[in-house]
């Protein structure tokens, strides 16, 4: 019982939309092994999220379950890890290609209010000679 947006996207035939995905934190908590089983397929699909990753974090499935859902799903290898870098506009980075890394600096600035003395002008009196004795 699934709308057809949804068919199409467990297919693959159309991309993924991760915002039509969210009620997968109600449904992934069903006691139907099938639905968890694609809740946490969904989820894996979605990591890319922030909310599908907090909540795949928090599905807890039982080891038959577990392996139910991993079946069909292809095993990267483990030994070799694979990190794909991307620019800011989601081009992908190879060897040798040349970036410019850039941070933005906050700079505080004091807000001098008129009227105000300035901060190092705090002590009341200042003395530049010696005080006259005082004879009584």
């Amino acid at each position: 019982m699934i709308c057809t947006v949804c068919a199409e996207q467990i297919n693959e035939n159309n991309p993924m939309d991760p915002h039509h995905w969210r009620c997968l934190n109600e449904s992934m908590w069903s006691q139907d092994p099938a639905i968890q089983v694609i809740a946490w397929r969904l989820l894996n699909r979605l990591q890319s999220e922030y909310w599908a990753r907090d909540l795949l974090d928090m599905l807890y499935l039982d080891d038959q379950t577990l392996v139910w859902a991993k079946q069909g799903i292809p095993v990267e290898d483990e030994d070799e890890e694979t990190i794909i870098h991307k620019d800011i506009n989601g081009a992908t980075l190879a060897a040798g290609d040349t970036v410019t890394l850039v941070k933005d600096l906050k700079v505080k600035v004091p807000v001098l209010r008129p009227n105000a003395a300035p901060p190092f002008a705090t002590f009341r009196s200042c003395r530049t000679t010696p005080p006259k004795s005082r004879v009584a």
